[in-house]
C-alpha cells in the first residue's frame, strides 16, 4: 500500500510555494501540493515536477493565488494531472517553453483536469491521442495561448473539452472569414467548446486531425460572437447548435466538410462554411434551411 504524498505551505504574507522536483518513487502514490496563499510555482530552468509512481497523479492546488508553471508537470504510466486555482480572479498561467502531460512523453491515458476561478494560459497539454482526455475550465475568464505555435500545440490529446466565460482562443479583430488573431493550436478528433458569460465571446480552434468531430460549439453571449473551427482532414459538425446574432466559420482544408443536421439560423450573423472535397449536410432538406446575413460557401 502506498499512499499519496501531501505538501501544505504555510509561509505567510502570501510568500508563496516554489516547486522543483518532486518524487513519489516507484509505486503508485499520488504527489498533492497544496498552496493557501500566494502562487504555487512549477520554478523555471528547466525544472519538474514529476511522478515516477506507475499511474500515480499529481493534484496542485492554490486557495488564493495562480498556478504558474515554468517547467514540466509529468506522470508516469497512465497518471492522471490535476490543477485547480480556487479563489476568484485566479488563474493558471503557463510560460511558453512549459508543458503539462499524462506519460512520460504525454502518451498516456489519464484525465487531465486544468480548472482556475479565472483564466488558463496555455503551452503545451499533452494526453494519448488514441483516448486520452483533457477538460479546460476557466470560469471567471479566458482560455488562451502563450506559445503562439512556437513550441507544439497547445493541447494533444483525443478529446479536448474547454469552458470559458469569454474566450477560447481569440479571434477578434481578425475575423471568421480572414481567420481569428490567436486560436488555440490543437491536434484532437473530439472537440467540445462552450463559453458561458454575457457580451461578446469567441472560440478558436485551429485542429490538426484526419477526422474532427465537432459535437459542441455553444456560444452563450448575446449576440456578436464569433466562433471559429478549422481542421486539416475532415471536419464533422453534424451535433452543433447555430444560435442568432452571432458568426460561426467551419473549414476543412484537406477534407469534407459536414455541416449541422439542424436548421440553421444567425439572424444579423455571419457563416464561413468551406470543405476542400465537399461540403455536406445529411438533415432531409436542410440544406435549404440556411438564414444568415452573410454567406461564405466554399468547395
Amino acid at each position: 500500500t502506498f499512499n499519496p504524498i501531501a505538501v501544505q505551505t504555510t509561509q505567510p504574507n502570501g510568500a508563496g510555494l516554489t516547486v522543483t522536483n518532486g518524487s513519489a518513487g516507484t509505486g503508485s502514490g499520488d504527489i498533492a501540493l497544496v498552496q493557501p496563499t500566494g502562487v504555487l510555482m512549477i520554478n523555471n530552468g528547466g525544472a519538474t515536477i514529476t511522478n515516477t509512481a506507475n499511474n500515480g497523479a499529481i493534484d496542485l492546488t492554490t486557495l488564493a493565488g495562480n498556478i504558474s508553471v515554468f517547467g514540466t508537470v509529468s506522470t508516469a504510466g497512465n497518471g492522471a494531472v490535476y490543477m485547480d486555482a480556487q479563489t476568484a480572479g485566479s488563474n493558471i498561467v503557463m510560460e511558453a517553453a512549459s508543458i503539462v502531460q499524462s506519460g512520460a512523453t504525454g502518451t498516456g491515458t489519464g484525465l487531465i483536469d486544468l480548472k482556475a476561478a479565472n483564466s488558463i494560459q496555455l503551452a503545451q497539454v499533452r494526453n494519448n491521442t488514441a483516448s486520452g482526455v483533457v477538460n479546460l475550465t476557466a470560469t471567471g475568464g479566458d482560455i488562451t495561448d502563450t506559445n503562439n505555435a512556437t513550441a507544439g500545440n497547445n493541447v494533444t490529446a483525443f478529446t479536448l473539452t474547454a469552458v470559458a466565460a469569454q474566450r477560447i482562443g481569440v479571434v477578434l479583430p481578425g475575423t471568421i472569414y480572414a481567420g481569428p488573431t490567436n486560436a488555440l493550436e490543437t491536434a484532437v478528433t473530439n472537440l467540445k467548446v462552450t463559453t458561458t458569460g454575457a457580451g461578446v465571446n469567441e472560440i478558436a480552434i485551429d485542429n490538426q486531425s484526419a477526422l474532427l468531430l465537432v459535437p459542441i460549439i455553444a456560444l452563450n453571449g448575446g449576440g456578436a460572437s464569433s466562433a471559429y473551427v478549422r481542421n486539416t482532414g475532415a471536419l464533422d459538425a453534424t451535433g452543433v447548435v447555430m444560435t442568432a446574432n452571432n458568426s460561426y466559420g467551419l473549414v476543412s482544408t484537406t477534407g469534407a466538410l459536414t455541416l449541422p443536421n439542424a436548421a440553421i439560423n444567425v439572424g444579423t450573423g455571419s457563416l464561413n462554411f468551406q470543405g476542400f472535397t465537399d461540403i455536406v449536410n445529411l438533415g432531409a432538406g436542410a440544406a435549404n434551411r440556411i438564414t444568415a446575413q452573410n454567406l461564405l460557401l466554399r468547395s
